[in-house]
This record gives structure tokens, sequence and C-alpha cells, in this order.
């Protein structure tokens, strides 16, 4: 047994020594995996920005030949959007147009939030014109009956927006009248009220409900968007007088045509000016000439006799007529540089026998109201 036990250790010892002698074999140490590297990318070469400019027009000079002539930069219309940017003054916005501003009459802008104007209806008076502009500026495009009804939309200081039937037009504001005329009667003097034949009577004021609506608050200021409320506006980039020098563009195609008006090109913005009233070159120059006013010769500050005159010429009263267009003299007279009528000058002066050569404003009349004379005049009761 002993022996036994002797030889089973003596194995165990050469087992153990055996399995001493064996080496590991190395692991291979993990791959560390690397973040994806992004390729660089080639930043594009930087350019020089290219300035594309327009060429110039081809333009010539003119020179102006009348007074507060306007170089107009657009023509809104009634329902058109245009952008206040302030005001010039108590009668005029400034109006911006592309990248220039010009001026715009106050009276013709409506902002969001204004009070609607109560329409209201009115009777034409007798020879009442109907014109395409507030301004009533031209001739009227039809003469209303008298009694013809008429909706006025619209007040505009100068004048009325009316409706009559389908058509659409501007009247002056003393041509309506608020009660209907009466036959044998008149209805003489402003809008406000109507003559019936007899003196003294009770008018009645039921059925008018018109009111001049503000177009500005006193105590406010509104900029922005606005709507022009009639026809006839125009944005004036500036005003020429005689003597000035302009730039004719000679491109039909740099801007569109305005029968009536010529483009000029005005400290880099194209305008239009009212061509007969711009001498071009190889125009015939005007030889002005000596001459007389007759009867009713009213001095304009407008080549358009627009608005109130600047007073009557005597007649006979000696004037220069230094340049005509159309049927418009621009003068020189003891009363300085001003427009008439050229109706109202003449060649040769009028005979002392001759009517309205005073020039007090009345033809062949006393100005005194029609009927019997000698009688008192009693006014009519509110």
């Amino acid at each position: 047994m002993k022996k036994f036990f002797v030889i089973f250790l003596a194995l165990t010892l050469l087992l153990g020594a055996g399995c001493s002698n064996q080496t590991e074999q190395p692991t291979a140490p993990a791959a560390e995996t690397a973040a994806p590297t992004q390729a660089p990318t080639t930043a594009p070469a930087q350019t020089e920005p290219v300035e594309t400019t327009t060429p110039a027009p081809q333009t010539v000079e003119g020179t102006i030949q009348g007074i507060h002539v306007p170089a107009i930069l657009s023509f809104p219309q009634r329902g058109d959007i245009v952008q206040v940017a302030g005001y010039a003054d108590e009668a005029t916005a400034t109006v911006t147009v592309g990248q220039a501003q010009g001026t715009l009459a106050k009276v013709l802008l409506s902002f969001e939030g204004d009070p609607a104007y109560e329409s209201w209806n009115a009777y034409a008076k007798y020879n009442t014109g109907l014109y395409a502009s507030y301004t009533l500026v031209g001739d009227p495009v039809e003469t209303l009956k008298t009694n013809t009804v008429l909706e006025v939309l619209d007040d505009l200081d100068v004048s009325y927006l009316v409706k009559t039937g389908e058509t659409l037009g501007y009247v002056e504001k003393a041509k309506a009248s608020k009660w209907r005329i009466q036959s044998g009667g008149s209805s003489s003097g402003s809008s406000g009220g109507s003559s019936t034949g007899k003196d003294g009577g009770e008018i009645s004021l039921a059925g008018f409900e018109g009111d001049v609506r503000p177009v500005l608050l006193a105590d406010t200021v509104k900029t922005g968007a606005a709507q022009v409320r009639a026809d006839g506006g125009r944005v004036v980039l500036k005003y020429f007088d005689r003597g000035d020098k302009v730039q004719l563009v000679l491109d039909t195609d740099a801007a569109p045509e305005i029968p009536g008006y010529a483009l000029i090109l005005e400290d880099g913005v194209f305008a239009y000016i009212p061509e007969g009233w711009v001498e071009k070159p190889g125009d015939e120059g005007f030889e002005s000439w000596e001459g007389y006013a007759g009867s009713q010769c009213k001095l304009y500050d407008n080549f358009e006799l627009a608005g109130e005159s600047l007073g009557q010429l005597t007649g006979n009263k000696k004037i220069t007529v230094v340049w005509k267009s159309g049927d418009v003299l621009l003068i020189e007279s003891e009363k300085g540089v001003s427009y008439v009528a050229e109706s109202s000058a003449r060649t040769t002066p009028m005979s002392r026998n001759s009517g309205g050569s005073s020039g007090s404003g009345s033809s062949g009349g006393s100005g005194g109201s029609g009927g019997s004379g000698g009688g008192s005049w009693t006014p009519p009761k509110l």
C-alpha cells in the first residue's frame, strides 16, 4: 500500500511539471474603430460681384418755356394704392414711386379706418359739365340737362364725384343743387341753396345727407398705404420754371409713352413733362409779340388755367406774349409772368364802346339779380 502511494505521488509531480512548461498563445488586441472622417472640401473660388448697369439712355437738352411746369412721376387713378411717406405741407403728401418721391394732393388720399362718405342725391343745374378729372380741367365729356339726378359719391373740395345712370364723373360743386330746380325759378349761387322763385319761403332740408368727410384728422399724421379717391391726380417730382434745362430722352423704349408728355431724365429718374412747354432742339423759335388784354383777361399760375386766378388785367393793358401752347399763352405784364387764355388777349386795343373792357369780371351786366326791381328781398326762412 505504501508502495502504491509513492508511485501515485511521483506521477502527479511529473504531470505538473509538464503543464508548467507549456507557453500561452498571445491574443491580438481588439482593433480600435476609428471615427469616420469627412473628406475635406475645397472652398469655391471667391469671385468679384459683376456689376450690371443699364446703359444710360440717349438724351438731348431741352429748355422749359413755362412757369411752374411739373415733372410727373406717375398718374394714379381712382382706386390705386400709393405709399405715403409724409407731408410736404398742409395740402400735399409725399408719395414714394419706385426709388423716387414726389408730391400728391392730400385731398385724394383715403386711409384704412377713415369714415366712409355718405352718398346723397343732387340735381344738376343749368349747363352742368361732367368731367373726367376731379380738377375739372379741359372740356367736359358731357353737358348734363337741368335736374339730371346725380348720386354724389365723394367730396373732393373742388368738385364732387358723381354717378348719373351708369356713368361716373366729376362736377363743379356749385353746379349740384340739393333741391330740384323749379320751372320758372333758378338755383343760382352755391350748392347750399336754391331759389323757387318766391322769396321768404321755407326750404326743406329733408333728404340731404351729404357731409364733407375729413381727409386727415388735425391731430393725426397718417402714413403708409392709402387709396386714391379720384381720377386726375399726379405725383410731381419737381417743378421747373422758364429757362430751366431738362434732359429729353430719345429712347422710346425707356418708359411707356404718354400722349402730350415728353419723357425726361432728372437726377437719374424718369419723369414726364408737358411737351407743349418745353423747347426741343430743332424747334422753330417762338417770336414774342406785343398785345393787349381783352375782356376777362384772367391770370393764372398754371398752364391748365385751373383753380383760383391770380387776378385780372384791365382791358387794353399792354402785354407781351412770350410763348404759346394750344389755346394758352404765357405773357409778361405789369403783374409779372403768368398764363392767360388765348381768347382773352388781343393784337389790337379794344374800342371805347366795346363791352367788358373794364376788367371787372362781368361783361354787359350789372351783376344784380333778375326780376322786377325796386322791391325788397326777404331772406329765406331755414
